[in-house]
């Protein structure tokens, strides 16, 4: 069990933005997107598909993953990176 923990973590990249954060995505698939106010759904970005979660006030927590129908997640959170630490540590 212990090897499918560490493959699936190495499977994903974490970082976190805390100031200054700004969202630009096209190509909206399904979602609503008002610039600097709220990012919800899926997304296209150079032929890469992102889900995305995020509203104004939040940090964001980035996934970016290398399995799966998506390359990157894009999460709002109130604290990046406590929430990048937890995930890293795998609590």
């Amino acid at each position: 069990m212990k090897n499918v923990e560490d493959s699936s973590r190495s499977a994903i990249a974490i970082s976190e933005r805390v100031d200054g954060f700004k969202l630009v995505v096209r190509n909206r698939v399904i979602g609503t997107g008002l610039p600097g106010v709220v990012v919800l759904g899926h997304f296209r970005k150079s032929k890469k598909r992102m889900m995305v979660y995020w509203v104004r006030g939040q940090q964001a927590l980035i996934l970016d993953l290398k399995t799966g129908p998506y390359k990157r997640m894009i999460i709002g959170c109130a604290d990046a990176k406590a929430l990048a630490k937890e995930l890293e540590l795998g609590v």
